[in-house]
């Protein structure tokens, strides 16, 4: 299970100039449960529970934490600062184990 480690921070050029995708040699696979993650160039294997796969897929789509804390917390009836807190916990633990990487903006 992946662990929270650091907060999300911006970075120099904006929020807008940077999105998070998968990384290289990454494969991931969606289950009832949530997700798995196969990392091909360093042989890890993590996975997420159902809660980390929706934001995992919320990520990969471009949300903010704050766009994913207001959409899932509406879902599940949480408060919306205290998902995106969760977000952008898990988007910095995704990119720590080179899962997500930064690229620019289109």
């Amino acid at each position: 299970m992946l662990k929270f480690l650091k907060p999300l921070r911006r970075r120099s050029g904006g929020a807008d100039s940077e999105r998070l995708t998968v990384a290289p040699g990454v494969t991931t696979s969606r289950h009832a449960d949530g997700v798995i993650f196969l990392h091909a160039g360093t042989g890890s294997v993590y996975t997420a529970n159902e809660m980390g796969a929706r934001m995992f897929e919320k990520l990969r789509q471009g949300g903010t934490p704050e766009a994913i804390g207001a959409a899932l917390g509406a879902e599940f009836g949480a408060p919306a600062e205290t998902v995106a807190a969760d977000a952008a916990r898990f988007a910095a633990e995704l990119e720590s184990q080179g899962i997500l990487v930064r690229v620019q903006a289109a």
